[in-house]
C-alpha cells in the first residue's frame, strides 16, 4: 500500500518498500481529491445512517401515535354513547315529568272546577235552608185546615235539609 510523505521542499512522495520518490504535481491532486472523496464518502454514509436511524425513529413514532389515536377514537366513542344515553334518560325523565305536570294540572283543574260546583251547591242549599227554617216555626203556628196546603211545603223543606245534613 502507497503512503504519501513530506520531503523538505514540501513535496510529497510515495514511500514503497522503504523507497521515496517524489509525487508529480497531477499525482498529488487525485491522492488529494481522492483523500476528499473519501471523507466526503464518510460523511455521505453517517448521514445515510443518520436517515435511517430518524427514519426508523419516525416509523416507531407514527405507529404508537396510531395506536394512541386508535384508543382515544374507541374512547371518545364510549363516552359519546354514554352521554347520548344519559341524554337520552334525561329527555325521557323530562319528557315523563312534563306529561305528569300537564295531567296534575287538568286533574287540579277538574278538582277546583268541582269544589266552586258544591260550594255553589253548599251556598244555595244554606240560602233555601235558613229561608225554609223560617217558615217552619210559622207553618207549626199555623192552623190545621192551612196544613194540607203547606204540606208540599213542608215536605220540600224536610228534603232539603236531610240533603243539606248529608253534605
Amino acid at each position: 500500500m502507497a503512503s504519501a510523505a513530506c520531503t523538505p521542499a514540501g513535496q510529497q512522495s510515495l514511500s514503497r518498500g522503504g523507497s521515496s520518490t517524489p509525487l508529480s504535481p497531477a499525482r498529488i491532486s487525485r491522492l488529494q481529491e481522492k483523500e476528499d472523496l473519501q471523507q466526503l464518502n464518510d460523511r455521505l454514509a453517517a448521514y445515510i445512517d443518520t436517515v435511517r436511524s430518524l427514519e426508523s425513529e419516525n416509523s416507531v413514532l407514527q405507529l404508537q401515535i396510531s395506536e394512541r389515536e386508535e384508543v382515544r377514537s374507541r374512547e371518545l366513542t364510549g363516552i359519546k354513547s354514554l352521554y347520548e344515553t344519559e341524554l337520552a334518560d334525561a329527555r325521557k325523565a323530562l319528557d315523563d315529568t312534563a306529561r305528569e305536570r300537564a295531567r296534575l294540572q287538568i286533574e287540579l283543574g277538574k278538582i277546583k272546577s268541582e269544589q266552586e260546583q258544591l260550594q255553589y251547591t253548599h251556598t244555595r242549599l244554606c240560602v233555601r235552608h235558613s229561608s225554609h227554617s223560617s217558615s217552619i216555626p210559622q207553618f207549626l203556628s199555623s192552623p190545621p185546615e192551612k196544613e194540607l196546603g203547606d204540606c208540599s211545603v213542608l215536605q220540600e223543606c224536610m228534603a232539603q235539609k236531610e240533603e243539606f245534613e248529608d253534605l
